[in-house]
């Protein structure tokens, strides 16, 4: 749950992601098994994947703008900094 809505930088955990994230919990349970083995990290995966795709659809991705004052050396230095 928390990887998917950290991969996709969410701003939020919304109700819609938890939701898709039980959806892919349920289906990746075999047989008679009402849910699958924690252990199975494919489902560790396919509820990352789903989380992350929900939040891409819902339009949670957060946008990081990175400040390029730094590479371009014209930043100033910080006013603790020797």
């Amino acid at each position: 749950m928390f990887l998917g809505a950290f991969k996709a930088q969410s701003r939020a955990i919304v109700p819609a992601m938890l939701i898709a994230a039980a959806r892919a919990i349920a289906g990746a349970a075999r047989g008679d098994d009402l849910v699958p083995s924690v252990l199975d990290r494919a489902v560790h995966t396919a509820v990352a994947q789903a989380v992350e795709a929900k939040a891409e659809e819902l339009g949670l991705r957060q946008t990081l703008v990175v400040d390029d004052a730094w590479t371009r050396g014209k930043a100033e230095p910080l006013p603790f900094s020797r």
